[in-house]
């Protein structure tokens, strides 16, 4: 089970929008974000896109979003940092 630790946003130095501290910070250990900047290294580049627009992205749709925590859609930085043991 996945409980966001976070649930806040993030913006590096580069005015790149990221969902959170540990994406952030980890975000080459994703595969999909790996191959998604490799397609479209500006995907979530603040000063090319309205926020409106990145949030409306798959990464935030999907991969990174509550909805898809505890089902094979999540990324694996959500799995890492933010699973908890079920009791």
């Amino acid at each position: 089970m996945i409980f966001c630790k976070t649930r806040t946003v993030q913006v590096d130095f580069n005015n790149r929008l990221w969902p959170c501290c540990w994406v952030l910070q980890q975000w080459e250990d994703s595969e999909y974000l790996t191959q998604l900047n490799k397609i479209d290294p500006d995907w979530n580049n603040l000063e090319k896109h309205d926020i409106e627009i990145v949030f409306k992205h798959d990464a935030f749709t999907t991969h990174f979003n509550d909805e898809h925590w505890n089902n094979d859609k999540c990324d694996t930085i959500c799995k890492k940092e933010c699973s908890i043991k079920d009791e």
